[in-house]
Formats: C-alpha cells, sequence, structure tokens
C-alpha cells in the first residue's frame, strides 16, 4: 500500500475515534454512577451510529431514487389530496369509519387544501399544482418541506420557490427513512391547523417522494382529528370504539394509502406516531401541545434558520 494511502486510512481511523470518544464523552453526568454513565454512553453511541448510517444512506440513494421515481411515474407533479373538500355548510371536523372499521373520509373544515406529495422540481410544478384543483394563478401555496438541505439544493427548490413568488416554505429538515422529530411534527401540525388564517389557498407537504417522511405529518394531522372531532359510521351512527395510538396510526397509514398508493412509513416513523398521538392525547389541541413545547420550538426554528 503506498504511503500516501497509508496516511490517509490512519488520518480516518484517528478521526473516527475522536468522534466517538467526543460522543460518548457527551453522556457522562458527573452526578450519576458509573453504571448509569455507561448505559447512556452506550445509547449515546447507538443513537450516533444510527443516525449517521441513515445520513449516508440517504446521501447515497438521494440522486438515483429521484430519477427512479420519474421512471415508475411518481415524478415531481404527482400530487394527491388527503381530505375532504370544504364545504360551508359542515363546521365540525369528522372521521368516517365503514362497517369494516377502515377509516373511509377525514374532514377537518379548513377551506385551503392538504396534499401530500413529491419534491417540487422546478417553477412549473407550483402552477400545475394550481391548475390541477382549479386554483388562481396567485394562490398562495404553504410549502411544508421535510428534505434535508443537500436535497433541496439538488433540485434548486429555493430557486423555484423564488421564481414562482407565491409560496410559503416552512422547513422541517429530516434524514431520508427517518421520523421528523416530536418538534417538528407540532410545529408542522399548528401550521397545517392554522393554514387559512395564514392566507394559504392550498399546502403541499413532501419529502423526496411522499411515501415516509411527510406521510408521517399528514397522518399526524389526520390522527388528530380522531381525537377532536366527530367519529361516525357510513350510515350516521355514532363510532364509539377507543382506539389505541397503535391502532389509530395503522387505520390512518391504510386510509393514507388509498388516497396515495406509494405512501409507506416504515417502522422507524410509525413509533413516532403512536408517541405523537399519546402526546397530543394528553394535551387535547395542536395549540396546547405547541404552547407545551414553545421553548423547544423556538430553538429548532432559530437552528433551521442558521442553516439557511
Amino acid at each position: 500500500m503506498p504511503i500516501s494511502s497509508k496516511v490517509t486510512l490512519i488520518a480516518g481511523f484517528a478521526t473516527l475515534l475522536l468522534t466517538i470518544n467526543s460522543t460518548i464523552r457527551t453522556a457522562d453526568d458527573p452526578n450519576a454512577s458509573q453504571e448509569k454513565n455507561k448505559e447512556s454512553s452506550w445509547k449515546e453511541w447507538k443513537k450516533w451510529g444510527k443516525d449517521n448510517v441513515n445520513w449516508a444512506y440517504s446521501v447515497a440513494t438521494f440522486v438515483p431514487t429521484i430519477h427512479a421515481n420519474d421512471y415508475l411515474g411518481q415524478g415531481p407533479c404527482t400530487f394527491h389530496a388527503m381530505l375532504e373538500p370544504f364545504d360551508p355548510k359542515k363546521t365540525t371536523p369528522y372521521m368516517v369509519f365503514n362497517a369494516n372499521d377502515e377509516i373511509v373520509s377525514i374532514y377537518d373544515a379548513r377551506k385551503a387544501l392538504l396534499c401530500l406529495g413529491n419534491i417540487p422540481r422546478s417553477a412549473d410544478h407550483f402552477k400545475q399544482f394550481r391548475e390541477a384543483f382549479n386554483l388562481p394563478a396567485d394562490a398562495l401555496v404553504g410549502l411544508h418541506t421535510l428534505n434535508r438541505k443537500f436535497e433541496q439544493k439538488y433540485v434548486l427548490l429555493k430557486t423555484s420557490i423564488q421564481k414562482d413568488g407565491r409560496v410559503k416554505q416552512y422547513r422541517y429538515d429530516t434524514t431520508d427513512c427517518t421520523a421528523p422529530s416530536q418538534i417538528d411534527i407540532t410545529r408542522a401540525l399548528f401550521e397545517i391547523d392554522n393554514r387559512d388564517w395564514n392566507g394559504e389557498f392550498i399546502v403541499l407537504v413532501h419529502c423526496k417522494a411522499g411515501k415516509g417522511r411527510s406521510a408521517t405529518i399528514v397522518g399526524a394531522h389526520c390522527g388528530t382529528i380522531y381525537y377532536i372531532g366527530q367519529k361516525l359510521y357510513e350510515n350516521g351512527t355514532p363510532y364509539t370504539k377507543q382506539l389505541s395510538p397503535v391502532e389509530l396510526t395503522e387505520k390512518v397509514d391504510a386510509y393514507m394509502k388509498k388516497r396515495r398508493p406509494v405512501v409507506n412509513i416504515n417502522g422507524n416513523q410509525k413509533p413516532a406516531l403512536y408517541e405523537f398521538f399519546g402526546n397530543f392525547q394528553k394535551a387535547e389541541s395542536i395549540q396546547s401541545l405547541y404552547i407545551k413545547n414553545i421553548d423547544a420550538i423556538m430553538q429548532r426554528k432559530t437552528e433551521l434558520k442558521q442553516q439557511s
């Protein structure tokens, strides 16, 4: 092996060891027992390893998969409305079940449409998005982005937003195949719930393909209707069964797949929904959950602003 290659290998190994040591040391608590520190350090190391594996996978697969989606007919202009359209005669949110206990309809009493889709790849995407739902050319779009910064840069998302001129972006940078944080889910649902008051005519929640990360956000919003809205069977009789967060997640997942067949909430993302539904049930409203976490929310907003 050439000397230069050996030096590079040694330097890389040394960097890895320093990173591991730094990561583990951050878990040390001088007031905790040695056994507790070892347990904490191991958890930190596993988390570091898992996060970086997911990051590496995300980087390596982003370009091939985004173009594979084009080939499979799941390109940038595929989007689906996830809720029933607004009806001024209906003022109360509701969730409707069929005789098989499957969710067949969800309504949140908001005028602005809520859609799930792929990452926009040009300003034309927003034009086609409005046209698909017969909206004015200047209708304000609320764009909820789950992609990491490198994904957004590859498709020139910032340029497309600026070129269109009628898009308001909300960012929740999340690595592919992982779940949005509880703070980001809360942030997103607060803005989605207030989309009419934000002046938006339509909302697009997206990640790369509109399958996992963004579907987790939309699924969380859909699930909240179970807690705050009416629950009915198709024949109009009340739905009285008590669903656990796990059961609700599975029903919402099945409902979304009928609306957008490519939806695929994975084993990392479903537990995030279980946790969110449990937290939401205790808080009783997204506003209460938002206020409860306001310090962490403001910190997250500052973090994302600094990364812009």
